[in-house]
């Protein structure tokens, strides 16, 4: 089992949508590409380059790593860390689908993976300090691996 940090927009825009729906998006402006067809890293990061007119590779290598995950590595088991925006409290989920891309949602809902909200507004202070500096990431998506998260 693997734990993943998901942020639900820079304000917490999303977060209510997330938990409503019972599921976590990849809320990334306009990106219409149906991530299981990319077979690499790499081709995403080019994807990246092409589709956001990027000039900086770095940018789209480190945007490749956030996004990557929802397609190819989180798995149906895994957990799912959804920190507040609106007060100091945590949201856990559990993943129960794979990946889906479905265009017909609009941006920034492409990208998905249903989740079974297993507990909602967790205090931050039942977390041990690591955690939450782990929590802290400035990442949209990023697994969680300091000091067994699990």
């Amino acid at each position: 089992m693997t734990v993943w940090l998901f942020r639900a927009g820079k304000q917490g825009e999303f977060e209510n949508k997330f938990l409503e729906d019972g599921r976590v998006y990849l809320t990334w402006d306009d990106l219409n590409i149906n991530l299981k067809e990319i077979t690499s890293k790499e081709d995403l990061y080019k994807r990246l380059i092409e589709h956001y007119d990027l000039d900086k590779e770095k940018t789209a290598i480190n945007w490749a790593s956030q996004i990557w995950p929802i397609a190819h590595a989180m798995e149906q088991g895994d957990l799912v860390v959804l920190p507040s925006k609106f007060n100091r409290t945590i949201h856990i989920g559990e993943v129960i689908g794979d990946y889906v891309y479905d265009e017909s949602l609009g941006s920034p809902y492409y990208h998905y993976r249903n989740v079974n909200w297993i507990a909602k507004d967790i205090p931050r202070d039942r977390f041990d300090q690591d955690i939450l500096y782990s929590l802290g990431a400035f990442m949209t998506v990023c697994k969680i691996h300091r000091n067994n998260a699990e």
